[in-house]
């Protein structure tokens, strides 16, 4: 098994990963960009996503919270499903790319809070 610094180096670089990706996304529908330019995007999204999860779950475990997963960890679970869905809203709604762009940030931000705070 892999130490807590591990999984937490995982989980941090899956979501620079995603996060870069969703980027690649945003500007490729803002810029009617071919499928070519889409796919590298969604491949990032999908395996930093992918790793923020494994890291995030190591996490859990390292940390002995499997039994019961404390609410913070469930919000960041609900952020991790937006970040998941952003990419379907963004081919849907290309108009709405720049809001996106901002909000994404703001995606980030909450997730770093409710794991440094750990809130509730």
């Amino acid at each position: 098994m892999f130490s807590y610094q591990f999984y937490k180096v995982v989980h941090l670089g899956g979501f620079f990963v995603a996060f870069m990706g969703l980027a690649g996304l945003l500007w490729a529908a803002a810029t009617a960009a071919d499928k070519s330019a889409k796919r590298p995007a969604l491949i990032f999204h999908g395996l930093g996503l992918l790793l923020a999860l494994v890291g995030g779950f190591g996490m859990a475990a390292r940390l002995g919270m499997m039994s019961g997963l404390p609410g913070w960890v469930h919000a960041k679970i609900g952020l991790w499903v937006v970040l998941g869905a952003l990419p379907i809203v963004a081919k849907r709604m290309p108009q709405h790319s720049g809001k996106l762009w901002w909000a994404i940030p703001f995606f980030g931000i909450l997730a770093a809070y409710l794991g440094v705070y750990k809130p509730f």
